[in-house]
């Protein structure tokens, strides 16, 4: 990951439901992507950080992708 890059892990109840809201979020230079998702949703998840990944008009990398990935895979293991 770039060494301007920081990344965030939160993971916490929902507002409107008992299941579990969860925030991925990376800052990378100017850009910031914030990822929002319930465990239902983790696939969905991880699929949107492959494309981020292979957009080359954005600075996401497919390191940061693996890196976000993990992590969203460990929540599920909680």
């Amino acid at each position: 990951m770039d060494p301007h890059s920081r990344l965030k892990f939160e993971a916490g109840p929902s507002a409107n439901s008992s299941d579990t809201t969860n925030l991925l979020a990376l800052v990378k230079g100017e850009e910031r992507y914030i990822f929002f998702y319930t465990d239902d949703m983790r696939s969905e998840c991880l699929r949107v950080l492959g494309r981020f990944a292979s957009n080359p008009e954005l600075s996401l990398s497919w390191y940061d992708a693996a890196v976000l990935s993990q992590k969203v895979r460990q929540t599920g293991s909680e």
